[in-house]
């Protein structure tokens, strides 16, 4: 496809060094070539590193950011100015090579991009399914979807403007974020899915009880409180510098399995 459009991608990590790379070696991989990746440590645990090629960088900052809300904003704050629109990356997730692609065609079209369907590795076996699980006391039905994985959504710079932004004070930033956005009466897309099928891989097995999002802490969030106890109170991890590449089996390239089922939760 043509690639008009710069997409950014913004991805805030701590104390998973492994999974970053691996996250890293998934975005290298991409087909849409007009793009670029500010990882964001808050933390100093790597020093600033840019790769032209891979088309990234690990900024460091070297004091710890309040909330996830708060760190998603600097991220994006330190996107290119000319982004046309931006990605969320989550460290401990994979995408498939289509992945930017997919965002960046349906960008085209909408406002807020969320994919209708992922790839959950759930009861021992690979699936497609819903991305979509209830957000309590929101009206769903007229706008499209009841509530998509963050790490799988897009949006337009000029959206993110007019939203202004994530919540700082939330410990579901994005359900926060999500709120306003149909408070707005904003619609979101999917993918053509003639086009493109499902690019995002998440663990429902190992993430049941779903800790606080990248950040590193044991404990589910509702039972710790909002996101700056949590990011202020999350010990920093030891010292990396530079980043190792990825060197594990290319998971970018695991095939979408032909098993679809409901959400099951």
């Amino acid at each position: 496809m043509s690639e008009p459009y710069l997409i950014a991608g913004y991805c805030p990590t701590l104390n998973r060094p492994a999974l970053l790379a691996r996250a890293i070696a998934c975005w290298e991989q991409q087909t849409y070539s007009n793009r670029w990746l500010i990882i964001l440590d808050d933390s100093s645990q790597f020093e600033h590193q840019r790769s032209d090629a891979g088309k990234w960088e690990i900024i460091s900052l070297p004091r710890r950011i309040r909330s996830l809300g708060e760190k998603n904003n600097v991220a994006m704050a330190l996107a290119p100015f000319d982004a046309f629109g931006y990605v969320k990356i989550d460290d401990d997730d994979v995408i498939a090579p289509w992945h930017v692609e997919a965002h960046a065609d349906a960008l085209s079209r909408a406002e807020i991009v969320q994919p209708r369907k992922c790839m959950d590795y759930f009861d021992g076996e690979w699936v497609v399914t819903k991305t979509h699980c209830p957000i309590r006391n929101t009206q769903a039905s007229s706008l499209d979807v009841e509530f998509s994985y963050h790490a799988a959504w897009s949006m337009r710079r000029s959206l993110y403007e007019k939203m202004r932004g994530y919540s700082a004070e939330f410990a579901g930033d994005d359900v926060e974020f999500e709120k306003r956005r149909r408070a707005l009466g904003i619609h979101s897309v999917g993918y053509d899915s003639e086009k493109y099928p499902p690019s995002y891989w998440y663990w429902s097995n190992f993430y049941k009880a779903h800790p606080e999002a990248l950040c590193g802490s044991p404990v589910n969030i509702s039972r710790r409180g909002g996101s700056k106890e949590v990011y202020m109170s999350t010990p920093v991890g030891p010292y990396v510098g530079k980043l190792k590449p990825y060197s594990g089996p290319p998971v970018w390239q695991m095939e979408v399995p032909e098993n679809v089922i409901p959400r099951r939760w």
